[in-house]
């Protein structure tokens, strides 16, 4: 770990993680919604996605998706369970793999 030099007390360095990388990393595809999963807009959330793949020395497949609010809820699988996204909805859907993808 990386402190802060000072004797007093132990501070850590850098920004804290805001996401569970280690979690979400782990090979599983997974769903997420804009503004509960995820704080930021879908686009800077998809760029960080890809940044955290590329430091980790992962692949990622990323897709966003955007519900209308004048669509009806639409079902999809997920780790093949069926996941429902509602209308006025964007999500981004995240599958992280080990080793690049050719």
């Amino acid at each position: 770990m990386t402190y802060f030099p000072n004797a007093d007390r132990k501070v850590r360095l850098g920004r804290p993680t805001s996401y569970p990388w280690d979690e979400w990393t782990d090979g599983q595809e997974r769903l997420f919604r804009e503004g509960e999963d995820f704080t930021s807009m879908a686009e800077s959330f998809v760029l960080l996605v890809r940044r955290t793949a590329r430091v980790r020395g992962l692949s990622v497949v990323v897709s966003t998706i955007t519900v209308h609010s004048r669509s009806a809820p639409q079902q999809i699988d997920v780790n093949g369970q069926p996941t429902w996204m509602q209308p006025g909805g964007t999500y981004v859907l995240v599958k992280f793999g080990h080793g690049t993808l050719e």
